[in-house]
């Protein structure tokens, strides 16, 4: 080959590789703008019955107001008995204090009922009251169905439901991981549906008088185990105040309000089958109201 044609050679070259790259990184910017400019309306549930509970929402809400999905349009959901200021795009919806362990519980039954408020969110997540978002969280988390690692279990063995008498019973193989209770979520149409299918079996434990042995957070679990979460995510998400970590937390439990939780939480005075029963009753008399 001689030298010209050697030099054109490597000229073309050059030449396409400058087009080529141009190209893509173009077609990757219009791409990104295109992601950018796709706005979503989210919705963030807070279960918060009692003063105390709705006073950490209201800090929760503040912090997620800065760091919570920036890009997009987030309403607050807030679920409680007790009146306060809250932060704007917030929507309070009643729940009377039930005691522990229902008001967390049955978390998914008082999401089931105010579901119709839910119509314009494209996706929804469930937050803990007692938790404050300290960095940005954002489209990583939206997905499907999202599940966030429980970082008290990250290196211990998995705490399943293992009494076969409840819906929540599951072997440690089944699972890949073991799920905080305190923030998932997904798309409306998954989170409905996650929602729906637990509660029902919660309620099937509550008929045989039976409570799941970390409540709500073990039929979640148990829903996780058969229908994987389309985004895991890490512990960064769900991290306890204090708590030394390789990582750089994003959510974190205030572990500061854990020696005021005996006196924030109203123990409930009824077993399970009896809360049943009161629940059966009062679904009966509100069907009887309607039908007046």
């Amino acid at each position: 080959m001689k030298l010209n044609q050697y030099f054109s050679f490597i000229l073309s070259i050059l030449i396409i590789s400058i087009f080529s790259w141009a190209f893509y990184t173009s077609s990757g910017f219009f791409l990104q703008k295109e992601k950018q400019q796709k706005t979503y309306t989210i919705g963030l549930l807070v279960m918060a019955t009692g003063q105390q509970y709705l006073e950490a929402a209201k800090r929760m809400i503040e912090s997620a107001q800065v760091h919570f999905c920036k890009n997009h349009k987030v309403n607050y959901f807030v679920f409680t008995d007790s009146t306060i200021d809250l932060p704007r795009n917030t929507v309070t919806l009643y729940q009377k204090q039930m005691g522990w362990p229902y008001d967390s519980m049955m978390r998914f039954a008082t999401y089931h009922k105010y579901r119709d408020h839910f119509k314009e969110c494209d996706y929804l997540f469930s937050c803990d009251a007692d938790m404050l978002f300290v960095d940005d969280v954002d489209d990583e988390i939206l997905g499907d169905l999202v599940a966030t690692i429980h970082p008290q279990v990250r290196f211990r063995p998995r705490g399943y439901e293992h009494n076969p008498i409840s819906t929540a019973h599951m072997h440690r193989a089944h699972g890949t991981h073991y799920f905080a209770g305190a923030f998932y979520g997904g798309t409306q149409k998954e989170f409905l549906k996650l929602i729906s299918i637990a509660q029902e079996n919660i309620n099937i434990d509550l008929a045989r008088g039976y409570i799941a042995r970390v409540n709500d957070e073990s039929h979640l679990n148990h829903y996780f185990a058969y229908n994987r979460p389309k985004i895991i995510l890490g512990p960064e998400y769900c991290h306890f105040e204090h708590w030394k970590s390789p990582y750089k937390p994003k959510l974190v439990a205030l572990s500061s309000l854990d020696v005021n939780k005996r006196f924030m939480r109203k123990k409930a005075s009824y077993n399970p089958l009896e809360y049943y029963v009161n629940l059966l009753k009062s679904e009966f008399d509100a069907n009887s109201s309607n039908r007046i």
